[in-house]
C-alpha cells in the first residue's frame, strides 16, 4: 500500500508463499496502479529479469536460516545493482538483522557505516545514505525492541 500511494507506473511483486500470493492477486485487482504479481522465490525469478529495468527496488526477503540473517540484502543487492536504471534507488527492510546489530552500536550512522556500507559497496553501489524513522514494534517484540528503524537509501 505504501508503494502504491506514490505516482508509479507499475509495481512488480515477487512472492514465494502460496497463501500470501493469493492475497497478492486480490490486491492486484484493486490497487490504484498496475501490479505485476510473480510467483516464486526471488533467487529463481530475479536472474531472469532485464538489466536496468527498474526505477526503484524495495527488498524485504526472509532469510532461510541464521547464516543469511545479516547478508540477504547484499545477496539481493548484486541483482538490484544490475536491475536498476541509472539513478535508480534500492532500499531494504532487514529488521531482524538490525534489531540484533543495533544493540552493538551507539548510533545508526555507525551501524550503517560499519555493517551496511561495505556490503553495498561490494554490490557495486557508491552513492548511499540512510534515514531513521520512528516505529512502534508490537509490545514485547524480542526480535525488534527498538523505537526507531534505519532506512537505507542506495542509488545506482
Amino acid at each position: 500500500n505504501a508503494i502504491q500511494s506514490h505516482s508509479i507506473e507499475e509495481h512488480v511483486i515477487i512472492e514465494p508463499n502460496e497463501e500470501v500470493y493469493q492475497r497478492l492477486l486480490e490486491f492486484a485487482e484493486t490497487a490504484p496502479h498496475k501490479v505485476i504479481p510473480i510467483k516464486g522465490r526471488w533467487q529463481d525469478v530475479v536472474p531472469q529479469l532485464e538489466d536496468e529495468s527498474f526505477d526503484g527496488i524495495f527488498f524485504d526477503g526472509s532469510p532461510f536460516d541464521d547464516r543469511e540473517l545479516h547478508y540477504r540484502q547484499f545477496q539481493f543487492g548484486r541483482h538490484a545493482h544490475r536491475l536498476l536504471k541509472p539513478q535508480g534507488v534500492y532500499t531494504y527492510c532487514n529488521l531482524c538483522s538490525m534489531g540484533v546489530l543495533k544493540s552493538h552500536y551507539d548510533d545508526w550512522r555507525e551501524l550503517f557505516d560499519e555493517t551496511q556500507r561495505p556490503g553495498l559497496e561490494d554490490c557495486g553501489f557508491r552513492e548511499m545514505s540512510h534515514e531513521v524513522m520512528a516505529v512502534q514494534p508490537p509490545e514485547g517484540d524480542e526480535k525488534y525492541p527498538h523505537q526507531e528503524a534505519m532506512i537505507p537509501i542506495v542509488t545506482r
